[in-house]
């Protein structure tokens, strides 16, 4: 019998930023028993998620760890931990890698700027290290704290979901160049038969199950 595919949710930020929204639903996670694999696509995004999840409620306790804090830490004994890893996107046409887009961190005040266009050559720094005989992101090797959920939130495509049962995208509704890439991560995973629940954030800080844009 095959493995159900992960259920992917993704979460259109409208009135209240990442680092107010993402400790709440880690503690739903974490209530829950499971463990979570958040994904920044910076040192400046992951340290920024990282002091929000301290400090976001007077008397809250969100026990977590986060990659590059301490030389010391096993991702193992985190049931939360923060990593950093800026994942290519996938264009499109379903299953091609596109030459290169990487996103930005996610920012109440400005859009991303995409690293390499499409078509661009790849710096050699910002080339993904990809498994030879990988056909997708390796991302098997990177569930570094076994977690059951991956949180991604930079506007990451991973490909290999495998080890996850559920994927939770998070991204800023207010930008159309984000939004646009959604509806494209979106339209991926429904050509891989993942199930898909899109949530959109209420002006009153509240989550509303809508239709797929």
């Amino acid at each position: 019998m095959s493995k159900a595919k992960a259920e992917i949710s993704f979460y259109q930020l409208m009135t209240h930023p990442l680092e107010k929204v993402l400790p709440k639903l880690l503690e739903k996670v974490y209530e829950s028993g499971l463990r979570a694999l958040v994904v920044a696509s910076s040192n400046e995004q992951a340290q920024s998620l990282n002091a929000s999840l301290w400090t976001y409620s007077p008397g809250a306790f969100l026990p977590h760890g986060m990659k590059g804090s301490n030389l010391k830490d096993d991702p193992q004994d985190h049931p939360i931990w923060v990593t950093i890893y800026p994942f290519p996107m996938i264009s499109p046409v379903f299953g091609h890698r596109s030459e290169a887009v990487f996103s930005s961190p996610i920012s109440p005040s400005r859009e991303p700027t995409l690293g390499v266009e499409t078509g661009s050559k790849i710096p050699p720094h910002l080339e993904p290290k990809i498994p030879a005989k990988s056909s997708g992101m390796g991302i098997d090797a990177m569930n570094e704290n076994g977690a059951d959920v991956l949180v991604l939130t930079g506007g990451q495509f991973v490909e290999d979901l495998s080890s996850y049962s559920r994927c939770v995208d998070i991204f800023d509704g207010n930008s159309p160049t984000c939004l646009t890439s959604a509806q494209s991560r979106r339209d991926a995973y429904l050509h891989q038969n993942h199930p898909v629940i899109y949530w959109q954030q209420s002006l009153k800080g509240t989550w509303d199950q809508v239709a797929l844009p």
